[in-house]
């Protein structure tokens, strides 16, 4: 995913307001997103100080992520898909 690409997601996922937005953020992309996942992108996106390259890749289906693991796709116009990996 590109620099340019990741910011614009990273924008629309720290507007969440819970975990439960998050997931159905998800969901309207036609997936799932387990709720400690979920849990711990909402406590990591709403982190005052600035994001680490650590959780950046976390973020992005990096392997630091417990299984399962997500990919986020560009489907372009401004949608995302979120993936699981297999």
């Amino acid at each position: 995913m590109e620099n340019k690409e990741m910011q614009e997601l990273l924008k629309k996922l720290k507007a969440a307001k819970s975990a439960q937005e998050l997931m159905e953020m998800a969901k309207a992309q036609g997936t799932e997103i387990a709720a400690d996942i979920a849990e711990e992108l909402f406590t990591m996106l709403n982190a005052e100080e600035e994001l680490s390259d650590e959780d950046m890749e976390k973020i992005a289906g990096g392997d630091e992520v417990p299984e399962p693991t997500y990919d986020i796709v560009s489907l372009g116009g401004g949608l995302w898909r979120i993936i699981k990996r297999k």
